[in-house]
């Protein structure tokens, strides 16, 4: 692959950090621009990125739980209302 070639692959998350369970695999699009990993749960709008594919996937699995439990725990404007209510159409807090 030349350097300025991008490649897109799909991938779930099938576990997040902590007490969250998902309850339906969260569908993610992982690309690469010049070496440079983008992880992205694209329903929701929330990415990380990487030097890896496994670091910039690791890196959406941990942002996701912070906004879950952020989120659940404030009272939330319009767009994080809306970001939550897709993630708990994938994902529950089992404590």
């Amino acid at each position: 692959m030349r350097q300025d070639e991008i490649m897109i692959k799909r991938c779930t998350l099938k576990s997040l950090p902590g007490n969250l369970h998902v309850i339906q695999p969260l569908p993610v699009l992982v690309w690469s621009v010049n070496g440079v990993y983008v992880a992205v749960f694209v329903e929701a709008n929330i990415s990380a990125s990487g030097e890896t594919v496994e670091e910039a996937v690791d890196g959406l699995a941990d942002i996701i739980a912070s906004k879950f439990h952020l989120f659940t725990r404030n009272i939330l404007g319009i767009y994080p209302r809306w970001q939550l209510d897709i993630l708990q159409q994938y994902v529950v807090d089992c404590r």
